[in-house]
Order: C-alpha cells, then sequence, then structure tokens
C-alpha cells in the first residue's frame, strides 16, 4: 500500500517546461543526521544461490551466471560519497545509488568475472546506503517499479530493514535487483538479482554471512 508521505511528497514538485515537455523534480530534500555506518576497508562474505531454467538455452547462462552457484563471495568497502545535507532524487541516484562502493572477489581471491563485475557490484554497491534518514530516502521512491520500457527504482521502508529495487524493463525482458538492507549498518543482508526472457527467469541471490 502507498505511504500517505510518498503521496504528499508527489504534490511538492518544481515543473520546467522544455520543448513542451513537462519535467518534474522534488524539491531537495533535507537529510538530518545523515551518515554513513560503515568504513572503507571494511568486508563482508555472501554466499551465492543460483536458481533458473537448466534448459535456458543460452552460452551467457550456462558460461557467465551458473559458476558462481554455490560459491562465496568477498566483498570490501573501497568507496563512500560525500554525503551533502539536501538531495534531490536524481542527485541521490547518480552521487549515491549509482556509485561503485564496493570490491568484491570471490572467497579465494580469484577476480570475478566480467559480467560479475558488470552486473553483481553495481547490485551490491547499490543496496549500500548512508542511515539516520530513512524516512527521507523513502520519500524520493514510489514504492513499486514502473512499468514497460522505464528503467525504476523503488523502496519502502519496513519496521526492521529497509527494501530498496531496480529494474530495466523491456518489450520481452526485464532484469533488476532487489536488496533488503539493515537499519543499523546500512549494509543488504540479502540481495537477488534477476533476468527474465519470455517464459524463463534467472536469479542470483546473495545472502550476507553473519
Amino acid at each position: 500500500m502507498k505511504r500517505l508521505h510518498k503521496s504528499i511528497l508527489a504534490v511538492i514538485i518544481i515543473g520546467f517546461i522544455i520543448g513542451g515537455i513537462f519535467i518534474i523534480e522534488p524539491f531537495g530534500l533535507t537529510l538530518a543526521g545523515f551518515y554513513w555506518n560503515v568504513d572503507i576497508g571494511e568486508s563482508y562474505q555472501y554466499t551465492v544461490e543460483v536458481e533458473g531454467d537448466e534448459n535456458y538455452g543460452s552460452y551467457w547462462f550456462e558460461d557467465d551466471i551458473l559458476p558462481f552457484n554455490g560459491t562465496t563471495l568477498n566483498v570490501t568497502v573501497s568507496y563512500l560519497p560525500t554525503l551533502g545535507n539536501v538531495f534531490t532524487k536524481s542527485q541521490f541516484t547518480n552521487n549515491i545509488i549509482n556509485s561503485v562502493k564496493v570490491n568484491v572477489t570471490f572467497s579465494n581471491g580469484t577476480a570475478l568475472t566480467v559480467w560479475g563485475n558488470e552486473t553483481l557490484i553495481p547490485a551490491i554497491s547499490g543496496c549500500i546506503l548512508p542511515c539516520g534518514a530513512w524516512t527521507t530516502i523513502d520519500f524520493l521512491y514510489p514504492d513499486t517499479l514502473a512499468g514497460l520500457g522505464l528503467t525504476s527504482r523503488a523502496t519502502i521502508l519496513h519496521e526492521d530493514y529497509f527494501e530498496i529495487a531496480y529494474q530495466r524493463l523491456g518489450m520481452d525482458d526485464n532484469r533488476g535487483w532487489r536488496g533488503h538492507v539493515s537499519l543499523t549498518t546500512g549494509v543488504p543482508s540479502s540481495i537477488v538479482w534477476h533476468y527474465s526472457h519470455m517464459y524463463s527467469t534467472i536469479y542470483v541471490r546473495m545472502t550476507l554471512v553473519e
């Protein structure tokens, strides 16, 4: 159910008319008490499970994704963006969510594959968030992902964790990720990356080793 505070925020907009197109952007939101609760150099481990159609018929699935099944990833925080006091939605998306914040290897120290670097690292980085202003961050995004042909993000503030999701939806496929983030540390306890095409779906589940 969409929360009242998000409905109220949707009313507070600035409109710009450019070439006959009406573009909206929310006022900058002050994020009081906004801070990182992780440090550069901190490391975490995530176990990986791959689920999907074994008859998917794609070398991409068999060669790039299946080898991750049953592995453990070492995730090390390598970069934390500077936090300002005021953010618009686009600024928060570009400067915080989209920033690559981690280095990732397999637990034996082996480097990730190209697919892992291009796909899993952005998903993990997108789920490492600053603490202290969860309600305000939740203002910026809707509860549900957008429809066909759009790249979108959504957030839901739960009682004991923060949920964030990303999706790129095409004509016959969609891909994206969804993470459950600790309200205390800003580190995800779990992340699920997915790719769907026609009648087949692949899931890569990453779970924090406590």
